[in-house]
């Protein structure tokens, strides 16, 4: 696991998992049944899994959370909840938050987060019709079929407030380690460029001018910092080799935002 998204890697464990025919389960379903344990990553439970965690989100997202502490905010597979932790940590009390798999909701649970349920993000257009301020979906969408990627990213949309904005992480396949990180998790299915990033949210209804896509960048110590240096260069130098469009993101994740006009 990297430093870019702390427990929050991966969080979001959102594919179909109803049991196949005769009662045998998929790969899928045996992971997200029990995702923490299958997984055996930290979770904020941990004081110093905490503390690093909290660092790196607030490093990755900054300048992206709302401005108003009263701002509506759903987070779709919020994984063993360290995202919503941060969130509440820092004064926002307006949240809501599901994760496909069991297992994460009762560690959500037993961390005061009462109000995340068990709920599937393919499903989405079946979640109670609120508008937010904030939508956040990171480590999501590569656990989806990519045929019904640009559908998720349109109902996510829709349940945006005027102004509000949605923030999917996903892994760049531009990153230079990129089919590790792809696969660090049994059901990664896809991952995005800086370039197909902004085709899905503008399929999705954002207008072009409303879309960013910006590097994933989360590290927390100085070795940290010093190993994204050593990323941006050897991205720069590997790259002089083609000659169309050099992607310029390098860090292992990448991150996108819609506004909603």
């Amino acid at each position: 696991m990297d430093e870019t998204t702390g427990s929050v890697g991966w969080a979001a464990e959102q594919t179909t998992v109803s049991a196949p025919p005769n009662d045998r389960r998929d790969t899928a379903h045996r992971l997200f049944e029990a995702y923490n344990t299958n997984t055996r990553r930290p979770t904020v439970l941990d004081p110093a899994a905490r503390k690093v965690m909290f660092r790196a989100l607030a490093r990755a997202l900054k300048g992206w959370f709302p401005a108003d502490p009263g701002a509506a905010i759903l987070e779709i597979g919020c994984g063993e909840g360290t995202l919503l932790c941060l969130l509440r940590q820092m004064g926002y009390s307006n949240l809501d938050g599901f994760d496909l798999s069991p297992e994460n909701v009762r560690i959500c649970r037993q961390l005061g987060l009462s109000f995340v349920q068990q709920f599937d993000a393919l499903k989405l257009s079946e979640w109670p019709k609120r508008r937010y301020d904030a939508i956040f979906a990171l480590d999501v969408i590569e656990h989806l079929p990519k045929p019904r990627a640009a559908d998720f990213v349109e109902q996510a949309r829709s349940l945006l407030a005027a102004g509000g904005a949605l923030i999917v992480q996903a892994p760049n396949m531009s990153n230079l380690w990129a089919a590790y990180h792809l696969h660090y998790d049994l059901t990664h299915e896809w991952g995005l460029i800086e370039r197909t990033a902004i085709d899905l949210f503008h399929l999705a209804g954002f207008r072009l001018d409303q879309i960013e896509v910006r590097p994933c960048w989360s590290a927390t110590t100085v070795a940290g910092r010093l190993r994204e240096l050593y990323c941006r260069l050897v991205h720069r130098l590997l790259w002089l080799t083609e000659q169309g469009c050099r992607p310029k993101i390098c860090t292992p994740n990448l991150l996108v935002r819609g506004v909603r006009r």
